[in-house]
């Protein structure tokens, strides 16, 4: 199971988006007083809206979709 689902979108062609939810498991937390959200270790899964792993969808698992989760993941363990 995962400590977080994320609900998202991903692009998987160039005028088409995904609805898909993000299983996020954190292998370690370290939060610190600043205004990031400290040391964040996690891997994540991206799965369909009824819950199926899609690894065919890696491959648009971009930088740009990575950094989507990271924020997502601080808005959800309230770090943001």
């Amino acid at each position: 199971m995962y400590d977080y689902q994320l609900p998202m979108y991903i692009q998987t062609d160039t005028d088409d988006e995904q609805p898909c939810v993000v299983g996020v498991s954190v292998h370690e937390h370290i939060p610190s007083c600043g205004s990031d959200c400290g040391i964040l270790k996690y891997a994540y899964d991206i799965l369909d809206t009824d819950g199926n792993v899609r690894k065919d969808w890696n491959r648009f698992d971009d930088r740009q979709f990575a950094k989507c989760v990271h924020y997502k993941l601080e808005i959800a363990m309230g770090d943001a």
